[in-house]
């Protein structure tokens, strides 16, 4: 039985990938790596954190209403009746 290698799927050549950081996987030696300012650190941090939110609030709030509520049916339906009840903004709140 033969192991799986990732290199042995994707057909990829070690060698062109020396650089290893087990944090970040195998960095390809053409792409410059760069550090980020503290200025730039901060406003990607920040952008993320925002984006996240927008992103997640919806299903968190449906989650909660799931787990407190048997009147639902399921996801779906807690998702209708909510925007239905008490409009589109409540996911955003």
């Amino acid at each position: 039985m033969s192991s799986f290698t990732h290199a042995a799927f994707f057909d990829l050549d070690y060698e062109e990938y020396a650089d290893h950081d087990p944090a970040v996987g195998y960095v390809h030696p053409h792409t410059p790596q760069q550090a980020l300012t503290p200025t730039q650190d901060f406003v990607a941090g920040t952008v993320a954190g925002i984006a996240i939110t927008i992103v997640g609030h919806p299903f968190d709030t449906v989650k909660v209403r799931l787990q407190t509520s048997t009147a639902f049916r399921g996801g779906i339906d807690c998702l209708m009746r909510t925007i239905r009840k008490e409009g589109v903004r409540i996911l955003a709140v």
